[in-house]
């Protein structure tokens, strides 16, 4: 299992993922029926709610390219370029121009790993670097088939998705507590406000103990008893990703949260991780 941990390879992602696309073509739309996927709809790594739709009828004979699935990574081309989210529904869905679903290949590439290695800022510079366009920068399919991202075994980026995905559900969790209470027009003094911040607190430290208990689980890390004092360390999935990344990618103590402390974790130093999610 550990010796899986260490053996990251460099691939080519027309070498390890299927390439849906349909750049070039513009379906005749509807104002009813199977929902369009267009660009602008893909922001903030979720798919927003269709505005705009293509017939029932015209589904087969437009979606010949290929039939996208259930967790396969939506990627856009340009207009803007490089948002990420997944498919999140088993229903039909169309596909525009400038939107690319990238499906891993069977026991090679796990979706939702790529989804999170796509926003990773060193695989997002390669992307960058493919794209051509002065004003509005895109990418060619072709072109976004050559960026080199770094991958572990099938299994561990399993594991890694797994626990990613884990903590970004508590994140998520943890907004709509924050949104309900912000609706409720109280102040800040108010007990629900002071409960809801509380929350908060748990279930930011919640996912990261979810983390850790993996870390400690499928890769031996030990702890001391240090008692370190620093700052609250945030709720937003990038924060919460870029601990993930010191967790795993770098051989200096990292502080995490246990109850109402926090505990200095030392560990062996595998720096890839941190250059793959």
């Amino acid at each position: 299992m550990r010796d899986d941990i260490y053996n990251w390879k460099s691939v080519q992602l027309g070498d390890v993922a299927n390439f849906i696309d349909y750049r070039g073509k513009t379906p005749p739309k509807t104002t009813s029926g199977i929902p369009l996927i267009t660009a602008k709809i893909v922001k903030n790594n979720t798919i927003q709610t269709p505005t705009e739709f293509i017939s029932e009828g015209f589904y087969e004979s437009w979606m010949t390219r290929g039939i996208p699935n259930y967790e396969n990574v939506v990627f856009t081309t340009e207009a803007p370029l490089g948002e990420v989210a997944q498919i999140k529904t088993k229903e039909k869905l169309a596909f525009a121009q400038r939107v690319i679903v990238i499906q891993g290949k069977e026991g090679v590439l796990d979706d939702t790993f790529l989804f999170y290695a796509l926003q990773h800022k060193p695989n997002k510079s390669h992307i960058e670097v493919r794209s051509t366009g002065t004003t509005v920068f895109g990418i060619k399919s072709a072109e976004l088939k050559k960026v080199t991202i770094d991958i572990p075994t099938f299994s561990i980026q399993c594991k890694i998705a797994t626990i990613l995905r884990v903590i970004d559900d508590k994140i998520a969790e943890n907004n709509k507590i924050n949104h309900h209470l912000a609706a409720r027009l109280v102040t800040d003094n108010s007990p629900d406000i002071r409960r809801g911040k509380r929350v908060s607190r748990r279930v930011e430290r919640y996912a990261l103990s979810l983390l850790l208990a993996w870390i400690r689980e499928n890769i031996g890390l030990t702890t001391s008893s240090n008692l370190m004092s620093t700052s609250s360390l945030g709720s937003t999935t990038s924060n919460v990703l870029r601990m993930a990344v010191v967790i795993l990618g770098t051989a200096e103590p990292t502080f995490i949260p246990t109850k109402s402390r926090l505990r200095t974790v030392k560990y062996t130093n595998f720096a890839t991780f941190g250059r793959a999610i």
